[in-house]
């Protein structure tokens, strides 16, 4: 079973497909030459670089180093109980991150994530190629006090001609601890009792 078919967004087994048409038709002009071997790419997760508190509001950047991109098709999974997705579109229904301009997204085939399963699909396309920048911001509420990954389940990039790109992926580790607030009320409670 992939990763895909868990997130259980209505389509989803047809994002790749519409990517993919959505190169095609608007870049088929600029296909690269067949047989050309994809070079390899790196596609990260930036954290805050320091502990958070529980109740802290804190972002991670999806960040992107590769040749020219036209189209991104990300799964990413993380720990519901240690974490929340703040939505970044009040509009838009569910919880959505906030698309940055590595690639500038001409269409967004999916930007959901679900704070229910721990699972957040980010799929765009562009006509203009991107090769190194900010992909997306996810903006994260700290929930409990520990350490949890948030790594990449799926990570696809395509190139001009809708051919997928060899990606390396790298995940983050968000360390939370304890915010002061919660420990002054467990001193609070213990000092009445003592």
């Amino acid at each position: 079973m992939s990763h895909c078919s868990a997130f259980r967004v209505p389509g989803r087994r047809g994002v790749l497909a519409v990517v993919s048409l959505v190169c095609l038709l608007c870049l088929g002009p600029l296909a690269s030459a067949a047989g050309e071997r994809p070079p390899t790419s790196e596609i990260r997760l930036l954290g805050p670089g320091s502990e958070v508190l529980v109740g802290q509001e804190f972002t991670v950047e999806i960040e992107l180093e590769s040749v020219d991109v036209y189209g991104v098709e990300l799964v990413l999974s993380f720990d519901p109980a240690k974490l929340e997705v703040l939505d970044d579109d009040g509009i838009a229904p569910g919880v959505q991150i906030l698309p940055g301009l590595c690639p500038s997204p001409d269409s967004i085939v999916e930007n959901l994530a679900d704070n229910g399963t721990g699972v957040i699909g980010y799929a765009v396309s562009a006509q203009a190629p991107c090769s190194v920048g900010l992909v997306a911001t996810i903006r994260f509420l700290a929930l409990q006090q520990g350490t949890t990954p948030v790594d990449f389940t799926e990570s696809i990039l395509y190139d001009s001609g809708a051919h997928m790109i060899a990606v390396l992926p790298f995940g983050t580790t968000i360390v939370i601890s304890a915010s002061p607030v919660d420990e002054m009320s467990w001193s609070t409670i213990k000092a009445l009792y003592e």
